[in-house]
């Protein structure tokens, strides 16, 4: 993996950290709402754990693009369609999954940021599989 090395790279080195540590803040958050026996996730622990992931890999995709700013050929267009299709399978499991979760657990669990997880997990999942199958090639 080839990175440039700019003012766009140590801004893109900055972001990965202070998401890093966005993510670690709620994690944290997490775990001492655990240890004091209240298992309820807060939705500001659960968005900042989001949000440090997407501010992150944001961050990584940036700074691993090439310096010239092409993008565009047929491999990255096969790419992003192969990658939506898996993306899509992914998600629609997970929807299956939390859908029997929800269905055993209604009373027990609070599933009110469902949505948000799942939106971070089908866009993190696309990106991931882009980046992958742009990487990897045919």
């Amino acid at each position: 993996m080839k990175f440039r090395k700019d003012k766009v790279f140590l801004v893109s080195l900055g972001t990965i950290i202070v998401g890093l540590a966005t993510v670690a803040v709620g994690i944290s958050t997490m775990l001492q709402n655990i240890s004091e026996g209240n298992p309820v996730y807060y939705r500001s622990a659960v968005f900042a754990i989001l949000f440090g992931i997407s501010i992150s890999m944001t961050a990584f995709f940036r700074m691993s693009m090439p310096g010239t700013g092409v993008v565009g050929d047929e491999r990255t267009k096969k790419a992003v369609e192969k990658a939506g299709f898996w993306s899509y399978l992914i998600l629609l499991g997970c929807l299956l999954i939390l859908g029997l979760v929800n269905s055993f657990w209604e009373a027990i669990m609070d599933f009110r940021l469902m949505p948000f997880v799942l939106a971070s997990i089908g866009i993190f999942s696309c990106g991931i599989l882009t980046y992958y199958f742009d990487k990897k090639g045919e």
